[in-house]
């Protein structure tokens, strides 16, 4: 079964924008999968304090309705996850 996720990106990674459409609508086997094309990308680092972040639908909506996420600063995308 596939799941669909919220990916949010930093606005502060030059190419933000350009990997939230490079990642949009693509089934990913795991979130470790996604995380290695998203280090690679990006050229994350572990110490990066602004690292991606994923929500389930419902999350992300309670985050934002909360406005928990500073949906000014950050690009959005969404993925599929097999087997979640």
């Amino acid at each position: 079964m596939q799941n669909i996720f919220i990916v949010t990106i930093s606005v502060d990674y030059s190419n933000a924008r350009e990997v939230c459409e490079l990642i949009e609508a693509q089934t990913f086997g795991s979130f470790s999968n996604l995380r290695n094309v998203l280090n690679s990308e990006l050229i994350l680092e572990d110490e990066d304090v602004n690292q991606p972040q994923f929500f389930s639908l419902t999350d992300f909506m309670d985050e934002c309705n909360d406005q928990y996420i500073d949906l000014e600063s950050v690009f959005i995308s969404y993925v599929k996850i097999d087997n979640v």
